[in-house]
């Protein structure tokens, strides 16, 4: 049963509970009730979380042609001529300067990207070594 916010609460049916002089058949029957409650519990918690991630991925999906839809936007408005008569020379050549830029900068993280990967790599070892010699030195005194 749904709550306010993204709280979901279930009310899940129990009886109640047996007094401390129940006899052992009863308490056996109750611990089987409270297993089968359980299992049926199980059961509708791996529906909701396998609904849960279908709803995920549909909604990544959906934000993934939104998104799209609004670059291709960009990318129309960025340096289109039918635009350009509403900027003056100043703004246009800076949106255009703009425009080069950054492709060109985009290039540039393409080609440094091995480079900064290599740099992440060597500085986790370099760390490593740093806690593996802490941690011997920590043995040793």
């Amino acid at each position: 049963m749904p709550t306010a916010g993204n709280e979901v609460r279930y009310i899940i049916p129990l009886l109640p509970a047996l007094p401390h002089t129940a006899a052992r058949v009863d308490l056996h029957c109750e611990n089987q009730q409270l297993r089968h409650t359980i299992r049926l519990a199980e059961v509708q918690l791996e529906r909701d979380f396998t609904q849960m991630k279908l709803m995920d991925t549909e909604n990544g999906r959906l934000r993934k042609q939104v998104h799209a839809k609004e670059k291709r936007k960009a990318e129309k408005r960025g340096t289109a001529q039918g635009h350009a008569r509403l900027m003056t020379g100043a703004e246009n050549l800076d949106a255009l300067a703009e425009h080069d830029f950054m492709k060109h900068w985009k290039e540039v993280m393409k080609e440094l990207a091995p480079i900064f990967k290599r740099i992440r790599k060597e500085i986790n070892e370099h760390d490593k070594k740093i806690a593996a010699a802490a941690a011997a030195a920590r043995k040793t005194a």
